[in-house]
């Protein structure tokens, strides 16, 4: 934990960049987070601390990828907020998209199999099931 405050405090900009990214598309992470997964991405290119790209959704498809990976081994997840939209077609049925960045971190695709349940009335958790052994996979 001590390496994580000094990267923290160390590359300050980078991290505050980093967080203003995934908070601005919708995703709830901890400075810490961002931090183990920018720096699992860096250590996995033979570097301690890689200079982020100009492009923010390049940076978040890295930070996506990497926190769901730093995450999954210690049983945690992505959280990331969205709106469900009216389906428009008189049922009352609803839309929940999941943003594409999110769907390549988690190797969801369209047409897999998901178990929504309702955790509190505003949020819900999705997890991919494995349709061969009908388990539930991360």
């Amino acid at each position: 934990m001590t390496k994580s405050i000094n990267v923290e405090e160390q590359y300050r900009r980078d991290v505050e960049r980093m967080f203003r990214c995934a908070h601005d598309a919708g995703y709830s992470v901890t400075e810490s987070d961002l931090v183990n997964a920018w720096t699992e991405y860096s250590e996995s290119i033979c570097a301690t601390w890689l200079m982020l790209p100009e492009k923010n959704d390049v940076l978040l498809s890295i930070l996506l990828k990497h926190i769901e990976s730093t995450n999954a081994s210690r049983g945690g997840s992505i959280k990331f907020t969205t709106t469900v939209v009216d389906a428009g077609d008189g049922t009352g049925d609803g839309i929940l998209e999941i943003p594409d960045e999110l769907l390549a971190a988690l190797g969801w695709r369209e047409g897999d199999v998901l178990n929504v349940k309702v955790h509190e009335p505003s949020v819900l958790v999705l997890e991919r099931l494995d349709e061969k052994k009908g388990a539930q996979s991360e």
